[in-house]
């Protein structure tokens, strides 16, 4: 599976070997979702017409991060893109009792997710929504380790994941 990335990341770079480079420029962004890292920060620098560089951080109860590209088929400030991130994309909670006291631990898992959306260039400020799918993800495996031990997590997870935020350019 991890040889997937690679093959997705160059895939997404082809359209943009062709363009002509533009002027690098950045925007900061304040969201929710895998992008901002959970609840973060998302840095988007533009590399050419086409494709923004994209790191998040943020938290989901500890540190998180997402990085990627993100690729926009029409050229403009902003519009519908595609995008491919790797990061954190899943927390598992679990609770441990003991007399009258409980203690939370989260564990986090990181994976590739893919996604669609409509936002702005690193280069403009503006609204961003995307729909991301979890393509890998270490938590199923963890959830079947927890299962052989005889627990019974209580997690239910579709794969897709809504991220939204707002960018500011600079």
């Amino acid at each position: 599976m991890k040889k997937l990335i690679p093959l997705i990341l160059s895939f997404l770079m082809l359209p943009a070997q062709a363009d002509e480079p533009i002027k690098p420029e950045s925007g900061l962004g304040l969201g929710l979702g895998i992008p901002y890292g959970g609840f973060g920060l998302n840095l988007a620098h533009t590399l050419t017409d086409k494709v923004d560089l994209s790191l998040g951080v943020g938290t989901l109860f500890e540190p998180a991060w997402a990085a990627g590209v993100r690729f926009y088929p029409q050229s403009g400030d902003s519009g519908v893109r595609l995008s491919a991130l790797y990061g954190t994309n899943a927390v598992l909670s679990t609770v441990e009792c003991g007399g009258y006291y409980c203690e939370s631990e989260y564990e986090q898992f990181q994976g590739l997710n893919v996604g669609i959306g409509w936002g702005q260039r690193g280069r403009s400020s503006g609204w961003d929504f995307d729909v991301l799918f979890v393509v890998t993800s270490g938590i199923d495996d963890r959830i079947d380790e927890l299962e052989e031990e005889g627990y019974e997590p209580e997690y239910e997870s579709s794969g897709v994941e809504f991220s939204f935020g707002y960018h500011w350019s600079f």
